[in-house]
């Protein structure tokens, strides 16, 4: 069992601050990654933030070079935006940040 530890952030609209809470939840850890090259048989090269990694297609045939995807137990599971995926890698450079200082 994987367990994560999830910070979140609150706003308080009174004080308009905000202030963090820490938990941790077992989770199932899927990660982001560009498609950067197609290969054959439902296979695929994704980019995880500059290691590139072979991944598996074979639940979402329909992906294409360049494509940002949920990565899995080695397996693409599902596709993102390009936001999405930049608004993830930018919640998990904050949740490091705030590790770092702690």
């Amino acid at each position: 069992m994987l367990y994560i530890l999830v910070i979140i952030r609150h706003y308080k609209a009174h004080s308009k601050s905000f202030y963090l809470t820490v938990q941790y939840r077992n989770v199932c850890l899927g990660v982001p990654a560009k498609i950067v090259k197609l290969l054959d048989k439902n296979r695929a090269i994704a980019d995880f933030g500059g290691i590139k990694k072979e991944i598996s297609t074979i639940l979402l045939p329909e992906v294409s070079t360049g494509d940002y995807v949920i990565v899995h137990a080695g397996f693409a599971i599902s596709k993102l935006s390009k936001r999405e995926a930049n608004e993830i890698i930018a919640s998990w450079k904050e949740v490091l940040e705030v590790l770092k200082s702690t």
